[in-house]
């Protein structure tokens, strides 16, 4: 016969789930050299992110963050390669001692539907943040639907990749081209 430990129930195998509103970024783009059949585009890439998130969720640092980045695209088909390498400036957080880190992301898309939808995969990671902690590491999937030329609503389902990292994060927004 089971003991009453072994019928701890754990609410369908989620013990600890958060959900909230998160933080806001505004991101931008200005193409330096534009993408030809060999080269390809090269940008200055950059955002602010507002800290809006839920403090009592745990999930936002209450400071403003700013990234300044060199991307590059290239278009072969319906598929987009993409990678970036930058520099994120982190708002000061009481009580924490954190390292500005270096940014790494790549990643292919697949356009389809006459160019109105578009999936990507992408990973994206940091240097140390933290020292002693491992540093943020996860993979994307996102969707784009073209509502119109030059806009865009984009989706995003991200999966941490080690405990420093949400284990899944859900964003969405709409970008601009102007």
């Amino acid at each position: 016969m089971p003991n009453d430990d072994e019928h701890m129930s754990d609410n369908g195998g989620m013990r600890n789930l958060s959900v909230g509103f998160g933080d806001i970024y505004l991101n931008g783009s200005f193409s330096l050299v534009k993408e030809s059949s060999v080269i390809p585009n090269i940008s200055l890439d950059g955002y602010v992110k507002f800290p809006t998130a839920s403090g009592n969720l745990g999930v936002g640092t209450g400071a403003y963050d700013y990234q300044i980045a060199f991307g590059l695209k290239k278009y072969i088909n319906r598929f987009s390669f993409f990678g970036q390498f930058g520099y994120l400036f982190l708002g000061k957080i009481a009580g924490a001692e954190t390292i500005n880190p270096f940014t790494f992301s790549v990643g292919v898309g697949y356009a389809f539907g006459y160019g109105e939808h578009s999936v990507l995969l992408a990973y994206d990671s940091y240097s140390t943040i933290i020292q002693g902690a491992a540093s943020p590491r996860q993979l994307a999937l996102g969707y784009n639907y073209m509502i119109r030329r030059g806009l865009f609503l984009t989706t995003i389902l991200s999966a941490g990749l080690n405990s420093s990292t949400s284990d899944y994060t859900f964003s969405g927004g709409l970008n601009f081209e102007l």
